[in-house]
């Protein structure tokens, strides 16, 4: 599989170099760890592929999954390469950029990330400001001041992800801006983080609002993210519980969560990086 990939990342055809390089970004032992006896074969051919899109002609789609992959592998070498294409004119590159920077707390990687939380796209600006907010500890001025630009972002999840990053840098950006996320936006695993981080009881009447407007539990989901951690936000602010809060445990496909599926994907995923393991 390793030699075919190799020898594919090289083929006339993009979707076969495309394809090639997803697989070489997610190989797998039979146990789900990274093959890390292979780290290097790997690397060099998703990076002799990315650098040969780069020269032209370059397909869009063999660039986007060439970063993704080298993200996976999380291999600090790959970095220039891969930030050189954080302006890149095609969105889906630009997506894949932010997967392949996600975790590294090197200059250059997190300047490329602030650069892209400011993205016209909303999935490329959310992705970023999720990178900064949530996958690296630097808490510097220029952080902070990238996560508070997107307060007012018009997309819901990228305004949440820079209210998470701001409260877990202790940076309280004002009660009144998560009430009134909480209000525009409803509940969210996690705005409702942020009222944990928070535990200020001002928050309490618009928590027992969103309380009430939560949907009823469904027999064909098996659980509810923004449901079960109602009850830690409630108590973290001093609410009280008048009554327990099911998750429910049903047999099922998971149920979306109010208002922020595509944050509920990084959490449950564990970001880009779930799988990686630095090279030895």
């Amino acid at each position: 599989m390793l030699d075919l990939c190799a020898a594919c990342c090289a083929s006339p055809d993009p979707r076969e170099r495309q394809v090639a390089a997803a697989v070489l970004g997610q190989l797998r032992v039979g146990d789900g760890r990274v093959c890390t006896e292979f780290h290097e074969v790997r690397y060099q051919a998703l990076l002799a592929v990315l650098l040969a899109e780069v020269a032209g002609p370059a397909d869009a789609r063999v660039l986007a999954s060439a970063c993704v992959a080298l993200g996976h592998l999380y291999d600090p070498r790959s970095i220039p390469a891969v930030v050189g294409l954080h302006g890149y004119p095609d969105p889906d590159v630009r997506y894949a950029v932010v997967h392949g920077l996600m975790e590294y707390e090197v200059d250059e990687a997190v300047v490329a990330l602030i650069a892209l939380s400011a993205d016209v796209e909303a999935q490329v600006r959310g992705w970023a400001t999720f990178a900064l907010g949530q996958q690296i500890e630097r808490d510097t001025p220029a952080v902070r001041v990238a996560l508070r630009n997107r307060l007012p972002d018009p997309d819901c999840d990228t305004r949440a992800e820079a209210l998470c990053g701001l409260a877990r840098r202790g940076d309280v950006v004002g009660t009144e801006t998560l009430i009134a996320a909480l209000r525009s936006d409803g509940p969210s695993p996690v705005l409702l983080e942020v009222a944990i981080l928070a535990a200020n009881p001002t928050l309490c009447p618009v928590l027992r609002d969103a309380e009430t407007q939560l949907p009823k539990p469904s027999m064909h989901c098996r659980s509810d993210p923004v449901r079960g951690a109602m009850p830690d936000a409630l108590r973290a602010c001093g609410c009280g519980l008048a009554e327990p809060i099911s998750s429910t445990a049903m047999a099922g496909p998971t149920c979306d969560s109010v208002g922020s599926a595509m944050v509920d994907e990084h959490h449950v995923s564990g970001g880009a990086s779930a799988q990686r393991l630095e090279p030895a």
